[in-house]
């Protein structure tokens, strides 16, 4: 209304009517009153109708932008993920993958037999297993934590380096930031692209869609590890908890147990035959088969 104001205004003065327009005055008898109210109360309406307009055509760029920013990614993975994601299909058929998330609970973790070992983040600093893979999603505040898994190179270890939109890495994640292209200087580094659209479904044909973005690295390499469509994966250190096993920084993973619940559905749907376990699960506890290690697992 304050802007309305500073357009229009009318006073009354004596037996005249002073309507102010855009700083113009324009002066009517009193007995021109309901034609010049009529008048005014049109050119509000107007207004009113023309901010309307305004507002939705926001909402219709907005959505245009979202769109494009979506098929733009979309196409940038078609073009990438072949490289990177198109020779792991099936690669692990038969075979037991173990993930390991960085959880308080990695500390009572015990080594599984003849298990490929996938890492997330910084998990690498668990040096109970050498890695095959490892999963890094964004650049810390604190670079030292890329750091640590640039450097990791025990086991020929493949590391995959995701890129988040930036639109949304800057709505989503504040204070984070993608990693850079100086720090992907290795040949056993690839890249890869997440969704443009958070949390819409997860992806089937790696090779070539965005990886789907559900808040968590481990997401991704859940995706990546059930595109090698093992027989057995095995979850360590996704506590869904708080905290990390190798430093007492604040974390606060607990909101993840709703994404696990639909990556359940989305495994019962595409990978029915692979088989998903818990190991001494803390808030992931009773989604898929829980087991609690006390020796070695085979």
């Amino acid at each position: 209304m304050k802007i309305i104001h500073s357009i229009f205004s009318v006073k009354t003065f004596g037996n005249h009517y002073v309507l102010t327009i855009l700083g113009v005055k324009l002066k009517f008898k009193i007995k021109n009153t309901e034609r010049l109210m009529l008048q005014v109360n049109q050119v509000l309406q107007q207004n009113l109708e023309l901010k309307a307009e305004i507002s939705e055509l926001k909402i219709c760029v907005s959505k245009l932008y979202s769109s494009t920013s979506s098929l733009a990614v979309r196409i940038k993975a078609a073009r990438v993920h072949p490289a990177t994601f198109g020779s792991y299909k099936n690669r692990h058929v038969g075979e037991v993958v173990t993930i390991i998330a960085s959880g308080p609970s990695v500390n009572d973790f015990v080594p599984i037999e003849d298990s490929f070992y996938c890492g997330i983040n910084n998990s690498c600093l668990c040096n109970k297993v050498k890695f095959d893979y490892i999963f890094l999603q964004e650049l810390h505040k604190d670079s030292s934590k890329n750091k640590v898994v640039n450097e990791y190179n025990a086991n020929n270890c493949k590391k995959f380096y995701g890129i988040i939109p930036d639109n949304r890495l800057s709505e989503l994640y504040p204070g984070i930031k993608n990693i850079p292209e100086s720090d992907i200087c290795s040949s056993n580094i690839s890249r890869y692209y997440l969704d443009d659209i958070y949390s819409k479904s997860f992806t089937y044909d790696l090779a070539n869609e965005p990886v789907g973005d559900f808040g968590g690295t481990v997401f991704s390499a859940m995706q990546f590890v059930l595109y090698t469509h093992p027989k057995k994966i095995y979850l360590v250190g996704c506590d869904c908890s708080c905290g990390y096993f190798f430093s007492n920084a604040e974390s606060d993973s607990r909101g993840q147990v709703a994404h696990w619940l639909l990556l359940k559905q989305f495994i019962k749907d595409y990978y029915p035959d692979v088989q998903i376990i818990s190991v001494n699960p803390v808030g992931l506890k009773g989604i898929f088969e829980d087991i609690y290690t006390t020796k070695e697992v085979k």
